[in-house]
């Protein structure tokens, strides 16, 4: 191999490990949201792989770049709602009549109506509309959101994504004006 072929392969592999360590310094903030989520909800065995699926993604995403990092920082934020309302909710104890608590799935509801809104907006304001864009975005809030609505199980995980769905719908749809 020759010296300049060294050289490139170094810098390559530099490259590549500050693209993975600036990655990894984002997904870091995943760690917050699992531990809240762990003292709120009381279910580890639930919220460890999720949050570790969501760091995976958050790194493999940032780390690749291009259009799909572009989706995690709005997924990221927009994921934030489906996470606080449920859980933010369930630590003001709410009432629930015969241990059914008809709030909690409200909640996740809207917090996905919410998440999907965010989204959408920032994809529509600041960003390509493009799927490459966006299934990274939802895929990010998702999993986010998930570690708040797992406290009604596969239900509130199921209303998260429904709720999404609906606040995506209207902007996803609406076509973009057209630069001229």
């Amino acid at each position: 191999m020759s010296t300049e072929q060294g050289l490139r392969d170094r810098a390559r592999r530099a490259y590549e490990w500050g693209r993975l360590r600036a990655a990894l310094g984002t997904a870091l903030w995943v760690a917050p949201m699992a531990v809240v989520s762990t003292l709120v909800c009381g279910r580890p065995e639930v919220t460890a792989p999720v949050a570790i699926a969501l760091s995976a993604l958050v790194t493999y995403l940032l780390w690749r770049g291009g259009d799909l990092g572009r989706g995690v920082r709005p997924g990221l934020l927009a994921g934030l709602a489906p996470l606080l309302l449920p859980l933010g909710t369930r630590a003001s104890g709410h009432v629930c009549l015969g241990g059914i608590c008809v709030l909690l799935p409200t909640v996740c509801v809207v917090g996905g109506l919410l998440s999907g809104l965010l989204v959408a907006l920032a994809i529509f304001r600041g960003l390509p509309l493009r799927l490459r864009v966006m299934l990274p975005a939802f895929a990010v809030a998702g999993l986010a959101g998930s570690l708040g609505c797992l406290l009604m199980g596969l239900a509130g995980v199921t209303g998260m994504a429904a709720g999404m769905a609906l606040g995506a719908a209207p902007l996803v749809w609406v076509p973009r004006p057209q630069a001229r």
